[in-house]
């Protein structure tokens, strides 16, 4: 999914409209998941992947949202600095900002299902897509190749 921009008033107005799976602000910016853009995701049969902060992992934990929580952490806070700095986007005062949350949200790291270091980009990919190939065989996730190994499954073990 790609970031969709909308007035204050609007996204104020979708939050009242219940159209967001979650939302909140952060760094004086305001952040939500559209709620219909999931759904027509899901039922199209494909994965979702929701890029959220701590706030959105906390607000579908509470809603018991069924998913495959994973934190990226950087290697260091340094590197965050580091990161936050090569960007080029933010002053100095809002990278200060980022890194006093992102220590905080450190610390939340045990709602999550899954925590990566991010050390070098493909090795984090490379983990991101190995947590989700092993989720898929597991046996809640699974699903019967055939009609005859369901009927034997639907009863469970003898």
């Amino acid at each position: 999914m790609d970031y969709i921009f909308i007035s204050q008033k609007e996204f104020e107005d979708k939050i009242k409209n219940n159209d967001f799976l979650e939302w909140a602000c952060v760094h004086d910016f305001h952040y939500g998941t559209s709620l219909q853009s999931v759904d027509t995701i899901l039922k199209s049969g494909c994965d979702t992947l929701l890029e959220l902060d701590v706030q959105g992992v906390e607000a579908l934990r509470k809603m018991q949202y069924q998913g495959i929580y994973i934190l990226i952490l950087p290697p260091s806070i340094k590197e965050m600095a580091a990161r936050l700095r090569k960007r080029g986007t933010d002053s100095e005062e809002h990278i200060q900002q980022r890194i006093k949350t992102g220590k905080k949200e450190i610390k939340k790291y045990k709602m999550y299902d899954y925590v990566i270091t991010n050390h070098e980009i493909e090795n984090t990919v490379n983990a991101i897509l190995s947590i989700l190939q092993a989720e898929k065989v597991k046996v809640s996730h699974y699903i019967p190749p055939s009609p005859d190994i369901a009927e034997l499954l639907k009863d469970g073990v003898d």
